[in-house]
């Protein structure tokens, strides 16, 4: 909700995003590393995947708010709720 608040950045400017880029390399690398492999390969992934997420994310729910009677925050919630779905059905991947 803090995300929503006129003082808080969109998180595709360039110091949100970056944050997200750090982030996102250090999950990759922690769930590389935790599987014994080698995390820099990870980390380029998680790093790549949390800029893509979003801008492609920040598009998609511009988009559906302006062409649905959907509010705001029904559509974070579902955007929130594809974004674990898919980061854990990506790590149960790897298990498998």
């Amino acid at each position: 909700m803090a995300d929503k608040l006129p003082t808080i950045p969109s998180r595709t400017e360039p110091a949100p995003l970056a944050g997200r880029a750090v982030f996102g390399g250090w999950a990759g690398y922690l769930v590389a590393r935790q599987r014994g492999s080698s995390g820099a390969a990870a980390a380029c992934v998680g790093a790549v995947s949390a800029v893509g997420s979003a801008s492609l994310f920040t598009r998609l729910r511009r988009r559906a708010s302006e062409s649905r009677d959907f509010p705001a925050w029904m559509i974070a919630v579902l955007e929130d709720a594809l974004v674990v779905s898919v980061g854990a059905a990506l790590v149960n991947a790897l298990d498998a």
